[in-house]
């Protein structure tokens, strides 16, 4: 059974799902207001739309504040292609600490990163606020965490094959690429 992370709809405050938002907040609004989530099996939230899937979403940047933007192709099909500048993915049961949401999502966070990238997050992972889209069928049922960590380089990585042509660019080189919703929305929270 895989089960993953999942925060009924109706205990989200209304303000958070917004048809296409990208807030700042802060840690003790996420951890005061997202602390009721459970576990169910991935193939019935999926595509349920009762419930929404929390993602860290993980910017990197380098010291020339150029941000690392990559092709998706992995198994979230309809998003295969698209253009992004975040790194994420589910909450599993092993990322969970007891009452604290923000160390759920950096267990998480620093768990796919591992997992995508073959690297160790730094500690200094900043917290930028929280996006969602009720456009396609992905953002419907997910709602995203931006955080946002500078690294030294890409160059050396040895990346997951759901990752191509990843590469450290300029947010106006960013913005003339096809970009997932999920991307365009944290660009309103890092610049």
């Amino acid at each position: 059974m895989n089960n993953i992370a999942c925060i009924e709809r109706k205990s989200i405050p209304h303000q958070f799902l917004a048809k296409f938002i990208a807030i700042k907040t802060n840690t003790d609004t996420i951890n005061n207001l997202f602390d009721n989530i459970t576990f169910k099996e991935k193939n019935f939230i999926e595509n349920n739309e009762n419930f929404k899937q929390p993602i860290p979403y993980i910017v990197l940047t380098n010291k020339q504040n150029k941000i690392a933007i990559y092709q998706r192709n992995g198994s979230e099909k309809r998003l295969n292609n698209y253009w992004s500048i975040g790194f994420g993915g589910h909450i599993e049961p092993s990322d969970f600490s007891e009452n604290n949401f923000l160390e759920t999502l950096l267990n998480c966070a620093k768990r796919e990163i591992f997992e995508e990238l073959k690297i160790h997050l730094p500690d200094t992972i900043q917290f930028r606020g929280i996006i969602n889209e009720e456009i396609t069928p992905v953002g419907r049922t997910h709602i995203g965490f931006v955080f946002q960590t500078t690294i030294n380089t890409i160059d050396t990585l040895k990346y997951s094959g759901e990752i191509k042509n990843l590469k450290f660019t300029t947010s106006n080189e960013i913005r003339s690429k096809n970009l997932e919703l999920w991307s365009e929305l944290t660009l309103k929270l890092i610049n």
